[in-house]
């Protein structure tokens, strides 16, 4: 819902003149919406690791994810290239709530990742000729 749908459903009651306790109420929400919109990465936000720096764009992209609040909690990016370790970052809260960091070794669920990677692995199989997807 946009602020102006909000504010038309408020105004809506009584020949388009909002009470007092509408209006009051309207401001609330508009302020509760505008501070959930708000990053939650400070400049404080630890973003640790290395890269290689033809690899500068990823890097900065990683960090745009905090900064305009993609990534409210933790996350951390491994890229290699030819075999070569080329991006290792991580950074937000591995622990909001105790101010925990994330760190290199910090552990996290992958949940259903692993079917993008069990996908990937049949595509390079099938690819080398390995597999074809008739077999399947």
């Amino acid at each position: 819902m946009t602020l102006s749908q909000l504010a038309l459903l408020f105004t809506a009651k009584t020949d388009l003149r909002p009470s007092k306790t509408n209006l009051s109420f309207l401001v609330v929400c508009i302020i509760l919406a505008l501070i959930h919109q708000l990053p939650l990465f400070t400049p404080s936000t630890h973003i640790g690791g290395s890269y290689d720096r033809r690899y500068e764009a990823v890097a900065e992209a990683f960090r745009r994810n905090f900064y305009e609040g993609r990534e409210r909690e933790g996350a951390s990016l491994a890229v290699y290239h030819k075999g070569q370790l080329v991006v290792n970052l991580w950074g937000g809260y591995a622990d909001r709530e105790s101010d925990r960091n994330w760190q290199r070794d910090t552990k996290t669920m992958v949940y259903s990742a692993t079917k993008a990677v069990a996908s990937l692995c049949i595509a390079m199989q099938v690819d080398r000729g390995h597999l074809s997807y008739s077999d399947l």
